[in-house]
């Protein structure tokens, strides 16, 4: 079974339109429009500027051979393609990990964003699990439009274990074995992924660790 371990990790943003049990990830859940809650609240966002500074500082120390951008939902943030374009600029392979729904709705901002995709070659990484609720024939029209824009499709299954793993696998069986990952739901922080350079977190810092609530007494607090 193939696993995920990217060199970087940007979190692009801390919003998110679902609250999927078991999540690991502080998120503010809200439906509100991205564009209102940025201009209200955009320390939830990672700024393009911030990103650009800390890709600039890594750039000359350590190779990022693959960049993963996360949430957070980083659909939800109102100028993801231009932190598309930047974080390509500095890596080879860059992977959106998203749950895809965004793609179903379509519109101009859903255009804009896979336009940002196939510029910049991107991945989309779409989770489909028990914990993110999408459903096998949304997941199947999800794909059929990815590759009717030429973008290159993974299908990210989170699981408690390996038969449930299999279980799930079972599900979207028109998925090749190269593009499916298995990742282990997380009990604890130790169970999260380590990316091998870190993470940069919306604020624009280096940490070594991903953002999340396993070991912090507090949630981040939901916004109307």
């Amino acid at each position: 079974m193939n696993k995920f371990v990217p060199d970087l990790i940007v979190e692009a943003t801390s919003v998110c339109d679902r609250a999927c049990a078991g999540c690991y990830a502080p998120n503010v859940v809200t439906t509100q429009s991205k564009s209102d809650l940025f201009r209200t609240n955009p320390e939830f966002f990672l700024e393009p500027s911030a990103l650009k500074s800390a890709l600039r500082t890594l750039e000359h120390s350590v190779p990022v051979h693959t960049l993963a951008i996360r949430g957070g939902e980083p659909s939800r943030h109102p100028l993801l393609p231009e932190l598309i374009a930047i974080a390509a600029t500095s890596s080879s392979k860059v992977i959106l990990e998203t749950h895809g729904r965004w793609i179903l709705e379509g519109g101009s901002g859903a255009n804009a964003l896979l336009q940002a995709c196939r510029d910049n070659n991107v991945q989309v990484k779409i989770s489909f699990d028990r914990m993110h609720g999408l459903a096998a024939d949304k997941l199947k029209t999800i794909w059929d439009l990815l590759q009717a824009q030429g973008l290159q499709i993974l299908v990210a299954v989170t699981e408690s274990s390996e038969a449930e793993f299999l279980k799930t696998r079972s599900l979207c069986h028109w998925v090749p074995e190269s593009q499916i990952i298995f990742q282990m739901k997380a009990k604890s922080d130790a169970d999260l992924v380590r990316p091998n350079v870190g993470v940069i977190n919306r604020s624009g810092q280096l940490s070594l660790r991903l953002t999340s609530r396993l070991n912090s007494k507090h949630d981040a607090e939901g916004v109307a």
